[in-house]
């Protein structure tokens, strides 16, 4: 079913609490040059599943609008700042740096008319590389926590070039290796086995195990497979008021896939053993390098988490909080590189402030000519207000 009209949207969500959390960190933004800027709240659909990802499309609050177009709140500000930067900005205009703050919105069956609610404040640095850069943003995005009260986070940072290198080496298709990536959290917590993994691939079609016929085109029933088997643990029947198959149908596009069953065997056991590593830099590198030795598989590959971890320590210094996740990835796909978690610790409760990371090809998948190197973070206000009413005793 599709909605055709805008939900209730309350504005006044925000109370003099977090206001005041807003105020501070947007003063923090503001003396690190990062100029305020506003987005759309309604977007075309089509600009966050282009390479969003499965959780995110699935939670997408899409209606159809007057005009016959399929539009959704927006889930993440992100996307809809590189749209806004490549309508406005031209290259000569880079660097940019923009800070933000708003609501954004979920589909969730669990809350009154499907809405979810939440409020967001983060930055976004648009037109700089480099480990200095990346560092740069990690240590802004613990020191604003700090400067509002919250200075005993949990971080846990990763590196997708490092991922997506290693699941290379095996020669799979990119349809091969998301799957893999899209279900890293189930892996992680035995919730699916190498052969379920398999019987997915087998059911999208990337691989089949027919001799005479090594390659297999997804038709349309393929597709509805798709739906069924992959999505299933991540859709809805109503899907944020669009159906699993309008989802399917943005997401991909017929092409044909030819990857080694084994292959794709060898990298789940890989896998396998680095989503168990969750360590400090030193320590996690160390069991990185020997699952890659045990593999035979380069060490040299282990280069951008190197890189990574001593750029992070020459900026920040020795953090006992910072651990490394060789195969920690975030919901959303347009990862390229450094990627990171911020949590804290109550009791038994892992709090999720926020995080973010680099997405160097984001500007070329909404349309832009070429690459922009581009990366940023956000937090949850509501989890940072809960932060501080527990630290403050309230």
């Amino acid at each position: 079913m599709t909605a055709s009209k805008l939900p209730n949207i309350d504005f006044d969500k925000t109370n003099k609490k977090i206001i005041d959390t807003i105020d501070n960190i947007k003063n923090f933004f503001t003396t690190k040059g990062y100029i305020p800027t506003s987005t759309s709240l309604i977007e075309d659909s089509d600009i966050f599943t282009r390479k969003s990802g499965v959780r995110l499309s699935s939670k997408l609050y899409s209606f159809v609008d007057p005009g016959g177009r399929s539009v959704s709140l927006r889930p993440e500000f992100t996307t809809s700042i590189i749209k806004n930067f490549l309508k406005i900005y031209e290259p000569d205009d880079l660097p940019l740096k923009f800070q933000y703050n708003g609501p954004v919105f979920a589909y969730n069956p669990n809350q009154i008319d499907g809405l979810e609610q939440r409020n967001q404040i983060g930055i976004e640095l648009i037109g700089q590389n480099g480990l200095e850069i990346d560092s740069d943003i990690l240590y802004m995005s613990i020191k604003a926590l700090e400067l509002i009260g919250i200075d005993k986070t949990k971080i846990k940072i990763g590196n997708l070039e490092f991922l997506n290198k290693i699941l290379t080496v095996f020669e799979l298709s990119n349809p091969a290796i998301n799957l893999i990536l899209n279900n890293l959290q189930s892996i992680q917590s035995n919730k699916i086995t190498t052969e379920d993994i398999i019987y997915k691939a087998e059911k999208l079609g990337i691989f089949n195990n027919t001799k005479n016929n090594p390659q297999n085109t997804p038709d349309k029933e393929n597709k509805l497979d798709f739906s069924d088997i992959v999505l299933k643990e991540h859709l809805n029947s109503t899907v944020g008021q669009r159906s699993p198959d309008d989802i399917i149908k943005r997401l991909f596009k017929k092409r044909k896939y030819s990857d080694n069953s084994q292959a794709l065997k060898d990298a789940i056991f890989l896998t396998k053993s680095l989503v168990k590593i969750d360590a400090p830099p030193e320590k996690a590198l160390n069991e990185t390098r020997k699952i890659l030795q045990e593999n035979s598989i380069p060490e040299k590959l282990l280069i951008p988490l190197e890189e990574i971890s001593n750029s992070i320590e020459k900026t920040i210094g020795p953090n006992a909080n910072i651990n490394l996740v060789p195969a920690h990835i975030r919901g959303l796909e347009y990862y390229t590189g450094i990627i990171f978690d911020i949590n804290y610790q109550n009791k038994s409760e892992l709090i999720h402030l926020g995080g973010g990371g680099r997405y160097d090809e984001l500007v070329q998948i909404l349309g832009g000519r070429e690459m922009v190197p581009a990366l940023g973070f956000a937090y949850s206000l509501e989890n940072i207000q809960k932060v501080l009413e527990i630290i403050n005793g309230k």
